[in-house]
């Protein structure tokens, strides 16, 4: 996973790769098993597709997938 870095005042997102983990879907959902910490509101690539973090759990982050994010790509 990546996300975007500080540059000054503006966000960057670098498409370096920080971590990884393993992710499932259930419906909407994605779950992304990780060492990754993140915080809610953060945006996070998971298989090139920026998601916003949900929800936080113990090396656990949720995402909630829209109907557009399913249909175009590959997490559908």
């Amino acid at each position: 996973a990546g996300r975007p870095h500080s540059d000054k005042n503006n966000a960057v997102f670098t498409g370096i790769i920080e971590k990884t983990g393993q992710a499932s879907r259930s419906k909407r959902v994605l779950t992304l098993r990780t060492d990754l910490t993140a915080q809610l509101g953060e945006s996070v690539a998971v298989d090139g597709v920026c998601l916003t973090v949900r929800e936080t759990a113990p090396q656990t982050l949720f995402f909630d997938l829209a109907d557009e994010t399913l249909i175009r790509t590959r997490l559908g």
